[in-house]
Formats: structure tokens, C-alpha cells, sequence
């Protein structure tokens, strides 16, 4: 309980306050952003402001818009009363359910204002439309809209997406991965 004081109050003297879970190098988090301890985020993201992100785990390279909302709890919607005060048993909402966590892979691209529900796997270089509520897992480099979220198209044909995975750019240092990205612009 201590140790869990301690780190609040230095994430807080260090300006990063509501910031918590296991977090890797070089992401930026614009202010109001909040990220739960049960997060996990991988390398060079970025999440703009009051994007809220819980039980998830997100790759590389990704951009997370203003007011998105991944990996939120659920209510139970067979009790009672959806108040988890009163009707969900043992007063808590279901944040490790049945669905498990929400995984957005690498470089990934959701638009401002959208939810991906927990459990959800948003694959590598998939683009969330702005105000999208995604409810079911979205394929590699498709782009989806909506409400429910659906697919609207590919970013790059079957080939071209085939030869972007097996080149894992995502998981280099930025200064490579920008040299394997202009690789890839060449060819493709």
C-alpha cells in the first residue's frame, strides 16, 4: 500500500499524473490522458488528451486520439441493477471478464472519440474511424467506421500487406524503423 502511495505521488511530482501501468520508452502522453496500472504500452506511442485506456495491452507506433476509451470494464447486464455498488454481486464491474484484455497491436491509428470494447484485438496498421464503437476484432491494415464499427476498406492489398508484416518495422529503434519504412514506400 506504500509502495503504491509512493509511486502515485512521484508519478504526479514528475507531471505525470494518472499515468500508471507498465509502460515502455518513448511514448508521449498529451495532458488529461489516463492510463490504468493494469495497462500495458509498448514503445514510441503516442496518446492524446483524455484518451482513457484500461486493461490493454498496445504495441508500437500507435496513435491513440483525443477521448478514445479502450479496454473499459463492463456491467454486469444480468443483475438487478447495473449500479456495481448494488447489483453485480461482489459490488465490482468485470474488468478481467470472460473477454480477457484489449490488444491493439503496432501502428495502429484510432481517430478521435472512439471505444474499442474490452477484449477486442485491433491487429497491426489497422486505422478506428473517428466516433467508431469497435465490438469485434479488426484485421491487419483494414480501416473500420461506425457504429457498430464495420470495415470499409484495406489500406494495401493482400501482397503488400504481407510483405509490410514480414518486415516487423515496428519492433526496431525509430531511427530503423524509418529506414525500413522508406524501404518499403519503394517497393510497394
Amino acid at each position: 500500500m506504500i509502495k503504491k502511495i509512493a509511486w502515485r505521488l512521484f508519478r504526479i511530482l514528475i507531471g505525470k499524473r494518472n499515468i500508471y501501468g507498465k509502460l515502455g520508452k518513448y511514448n508521449r502522453f498529451a495532458q488529461g490522458a489516463i492510463v490504468y496500472e493494469n495497462a500495458q504500452i509498448g514503445n514510441n506511442n503516442y496518446i492524446a488528451p483524455h484518451a482513457v485506456i484500461n486493461n490493454c495491452r498496445i504495441g508500437n507506433y500507435c496513435s491513440i486520439g483525443p477521448g478514445c476509451m479502450l479496454g473499459l470494464g463492463e456491467h454486469d447486464l444480468n443483475a438487478i441493477s447495473t449500479c456495481p455498488k448494488v447489483g453485480n454481486g461482489d459490488g465490482n464491474m468485470t474488468l478481467f471478464g470472460k473477454d480477457g484484455a484489449t490488444r491493439i497491436e503496432n501502428d495502429v491509428w484510432i481517430g478521435a472519440n472512439a471505444v474499442v470494447k474490452q477484449g477486442v484485438c485491433v491487429a497491426t496498421g489497422a486505422v478506428i474511424g473517428a466516433g467508431a464503437v469497435v465490438t469485434h476484432d479488426v484485421p491487419a491494415y483494414a480501416v473500420v467506421v461506425g457504429v457498430p464499427a464495420r470495415i470499409l476498406r484495406y489500406r494495401f492489398s493482400e501482397e503488400q500487406i504481407a510483405e509490410i508484416q514480414a518486415s516487423q518495422w515496428w519492433n526496431e529503434d525509430k531511427e530503423n524503423a524509418k529506414r525500413k519504412v522508406k524501404e518499403l514506400e519503394k517497393v510497394l
